[in-house]
């Protein structure tokens, strides 16, 4: 099977005022279609949102078998496996945050996830910005998605709802 970068970076997020920002943990997975078919001219970038209660290992099956195309799949904050130092640093992270943007809302996440693909994209010297994605959410992951194609259309070439809302109410 094609191999699956597994990798983690911290992001900055702007928070609702958008002077403050908070550091929020990414982790993700990350194949680019040359590792599997040759040359990456004119391959597609698909990028899937993982619904409540799942993580990005959700979809390691459709990640794999997709050799055609650039993947990519994240993990929410404070979602997906954690291991006992993730667990340990993001109980941390909300400790500090204290009451900035604790509550779990649809526009910080939004936010995080055009901040992970963005810095993702960037960090494995990906040009994002020359080309737009498909976007594949699955339940409260596309909610997110429809919420994101609404708010960044330039980047979505394509939106795929899997078992989610289909109008962008917040």
């Amino acid at each position: 099977r094609p191999f699956l970068r597994e990798a983690e970076m911290v992001l900055n997020v702007p928070t609702k005022e958008e002077a403050l920002e908070i550091e929020l943990p990414v982790r993700y997975f990350f194949r680019r279609a040359e590792e599997v078919s040759g040359s990456p001219a004119s391959r597609p970038l698909i990028i899937f949102f993982h619904g409540l209660g799942c993580s990005k290992f959700d979809f390691v099956g459709a990640l794999q078998r997709l050799e055609f195309a650039h993947v990519l799949a994240f993990d929410w904050p404070f979602t997906g496996i954690l291991k006992p130092a993730h667990f340990r640093r993001d109980s941390a992270l909300l400790d500090s945050m204290g009451q900035a943007d604790l509550q779990f809302n649809f526009s910080l996440m939004v936010r995080f996830a055009h901040t992970a693909i963005h810095c993702i994209l960037r960090d494995l010297e990906f040009q994002a910005g020359e080309q737009q994605f498909i976007l594949v959410g699955h339940s409260m992951g596309a909610k997110l998605a429809v919420l994101y194609a609404a708010q960044h259309h330039e980047d979505v070439l394509a939106l795929v709802n899997v078992e989610g809302p289909l109008y962008p109410s917040a």
